[in-house]
């Protein structure tokens, strides 16, 4: 059998950010269904870009109908994205600020255990 070697070194743990504001960008947009009902929602990949914690990556999802639309729309003022008719490169690139919390994702609800940072806020740049 083939021999490798794995070097752990120089390699981060991600435990996940602290609670605080952050500066985000969006890397990555996907339009995707939602697990539950199937609806249509965004999936986005953010990334720190100010402060100690730059590069770091946060995940969240947007929903496009029913209650979640609310947080959409409170999430494209952040990120000074008008409504209407878009494409998910629209909104790569934008930047904003957000305040992170951390939720454990409980076995006893589906989850597997760990802790992860959520997306509690998007704060309106008139705001700051």
């Amino acid at each position: 059998m083939p021999e490798f070697v794995v070097d752990f070194s120089n390699t981060e743990d991600f435990e996940p950010l602290p609670v605080a504001l952050y500066e985000m960008e969006v890397k990555e947009v996907q339009l995707k269904s939602s697990k539950t009902k199937s609806e249509p929602m965004l999936s986005i990949k953010m990334e720190v870009i100010a402060g100690e914690y730059v590069g770091r990556s946060v995940f969240t999802n947007l929903m496009l109908v029913g209650r979640g639309l609310g947080i959409t729309k409170q999430a494209f003022k952040a990120l000074q994205i008008p409504g209407g008719e878009l494409d998910t490169d629209d909104l790569v690139g934008a930047c904003c600020t957000v305040r992170l919390t951390q939720n454990v994702y409980k076995i006893e609800d589906g989850g597997d255990g760990q802790t992860r940072n959520r997306v509690s806020a998007w704060i309106d740049p008139e705001k700051l």
